[in-house]
């Protein structure tokens, strides 16, 4: 019996053993290439492309390009900004052939760099490397690259470009410079401004700058700057929503009331004065007998005796936050409030426009409302969530052109050059100007503006521009 087992064991052994062998003996032997050159190119710099009888191999310098008939080969690599380097080799088999192109010691590789400015004289600096050289120069021999180019001059803004040099080719770059005096920027470092992060500007009839922020009114006569604040003066402080000149009565909108500057003194409107709240948005002064106050908690009138407070309990208001507030030549009341829309009142009725009406654009969250000629209504609005951009828009009296995310989807204020030039604050998109159907925004990649955070604008009577920026301090920009 044991034997027998043991047959079987042995039969089915010799069976499994001669299946595996004969497996094994009849996979087929890995292909041996019969063609047994290699070339190995490299360059400087490195990372051309290799080619061998004008078809690209797929290879980059340094490497070896494998299996190679012996015989001659028209050798070409290719690299960007340079011309083609070529040379005919001869691979032998079963050896190894090396061609070494250095792109960097071949004269006829350089390419040329023209600089020039306006005005001239600017110094040269190249990668961060003074030149010693200065406008107009043209550097010749220089190595196909990108390059980076400072110029600087004594009382101008640097110009910086960007620009390539080829093979055999011209780059040239010519910078208008612009004077330090068309564009200047106040900060604590180079000022007497207490902080670069500002909540607004406005501009009294004498041409004093007036700008704010949480803690201090500061003014700046063009010469020197005069800070108030609750520890030097009865200026009370608080959470900035606007500010606004009336001849030279400064107006600040907080969320401790109405601050009112005028002749070296502060009063304070609040819920202790007539206001059914704290929480200042906006004023408007019409005339000595008449304001007008935007609260949280509804509209408010003074006729120089009584308030009178408008709500949506009581009027055709469509909202209690009043944002902004302004008068046309009609005497037509506009109100911007924070969600629902714009409001005219004209002593009577009350209008209202938004997005579902008007096509303005869709958050209807108005921030403010310039009027141009008297009749042009113009509003900013910013945006409530990413699914309600605000953006501009313009009423001409018959209907509304607006412009939904345009310039940005968070328009916090606006300024009215003219009837054909308004300037646009983004909180975070830089500032844009609207000229004549035309929008152009300034940043700080392609203007001086030291922040893309505009909180305001104004302009004086020189037609300068005064920007407000968060975190940049204040900016005067004489240009257009």
């Amino acid at each position: 019996m044991k034997f027998k087992i043991f047959y079987i064991a042995a039969f089915f052994f010799t069976i499994l053993f001669n299946s595996c062998n004969k497996e094994i003996s009849t996979s087929p032997p890995e292909a041996v290439p019969q063609n047994s050159g290699k070339l190995f190119v490299a360059s400087n710099p490195a990372g051309a492309k290799i080619y061998l009888n004008n078809k690209n191999t797929g290879y980059f310098t340094p490497d070896t390009v494998p299996y190679l008939d012996g015989g001659a080969y028209k050798l070409v690599t290719k690299l960007n900004l340079f011309k083609d380097s070529s040379e005919i080799v001869n691979i032998k088999k079963d050896s190894l052939t090396s061609v070494f192109f250095n792109y960097t010691t071949n004269p006829t590789m350089k390419g040329y760099l023209n600089v020039d400015s306006y005005p001239q004289g600017a110094d040269i600096i190249v990668n961060d490397s003074v030149t010693g050289r200065v406008t107009p120069f043209e550097f010749s021999n220089v190595l196909p690259d990108t390059y980076n180019v400072v110029l600087k001059k004594t009382n101008y803004w640097d110009g910086r470009y960007i620009t390539t040099v080829k093979t055999d080719r011209t780059a040239r770059i010519y910078g208008a410079l612009e004077d330090t005096l068309v564009f200047v920027n106040y900060r604590t470092s180079n000022s007497g401004i207490t902080t670069n992060y500002l909540d607004g500007i406005a501009i009294d009839e004498d041409g004093n700058k007036w700008v704010v922020d949480s803690y201090s009114l500061m003014k700046f006569d063009d010469e020197n700057w005069t800070s108030y604040n609750p520890d030097n003066s009865d200026y009370p402080g608080g959470n900035i929503n606007s500010i606004a000149a009336f001849g030279n009565e400064i107006w600040v909108a907080t969320s401790n009331g109405l601050i009112i500057y005028k002749n070296g003194t502060f009063e304070v409107l609040d819920s202790h004065s007539g206001l059914p709240s704290d929480y200042v948005y906006c004023g408007f002064k019409e005339n000595e007998n008449s304001i007008w106050v935007g609260t949280n908690l509804g509209l408010c009138h003074f006729d120089g005796a009584n308030w009178t407070v408008y709500n949506t309990s009581n009027s055709g208001l469509p909202a209690n936050n009043i944002s902004t507030i302004n008068i046309d030549a009609a005497d037509n009341l506009w109100l911007g409030t924070v969600g629902e829309g714009l409001v005219k009142f004209d002593g009577t009725n009350w209008s209202i426009y938004n997005s579902s009406n008007s096509n303005l654009p869709v958050s209807n969250r108005i921030t403010d409302i310039e009027i141009v000629d008297g009749s042009v209504i113009w509003i900013s609005l910013r945006s409530l969530g990413k699914a309600l951009p605000g953006g501009t828009a313009m009423y001409d009296g018959t209907q509304w052109t607006s412009f939904q995310s345009v310039p940005s989807s968070d328009v916090v204020s606006l300024t009215a050059q003219s009837a054909d030039l308004i300037w646009f604050c983004n909180i975070e998109s830089g500032l844009t100007k609207w000229e004549n159907g035309t929008w152009q925004t300034y940043l700080t990649s392609n203007s001086h503006i030291p922040s893309n955070r505009i909180v305001g604008t104004a302009v004086d009577r020189n037609g300068y521009k005064w920007i407000a920026t968060a975190g940049g301090g204040l900016s005067k920009y004489k240009g257009n």
